[in-house]
């Protein structure tokens, strides 16, 4: 496995360095201490929308009522929650959590 992670505002945030088939392991990073999960794939150079539906699926399943961000500085498909910077994640985070405090 090839990542990084940090826990940053209340987000756990991985950085994969290349694609990982079995994302179990983000199970055992995630605590008590993370509400969001933010999935940095700016150092993945071979992303397609198989990759980011299987991440998808599995990030929302993780965070359920909570948000999760994938960040990219690739083009990628519309249909896929993907910023190009973890400032971009961060202030989505706070504008769903606005979001979810106001029911909307």
């Amino acid at each position: 496995m090839s990542y990084s992670h940090q826990i940053q505002k209340n987000c756990l945030i991985i950085q994969l360095l290349e694609i990982e088939d079995d994302m179990s392991f983000i199970n055992s990073l995630f605590s008590q201490d993370c509400k969001h999960l933010i999935l940095d794939l700016t150092e993945v150079s071979n992303l397609n929308t198989e990759h980011l539906t299987k991440f998808t699926k599995f990030g929302k399943n993780l965070v359920q009522t909570n948000s999760f961000i994938m960040i990219s500085n690739q083009l990628l498909n519309d249909d896929f929650l993907v910023v190009p910077t973890l400032q971009e994640a961060f202030d989505l985070i706070e504008i769903e959590d606005i979001e979810r405090s106001l029911k909307i």
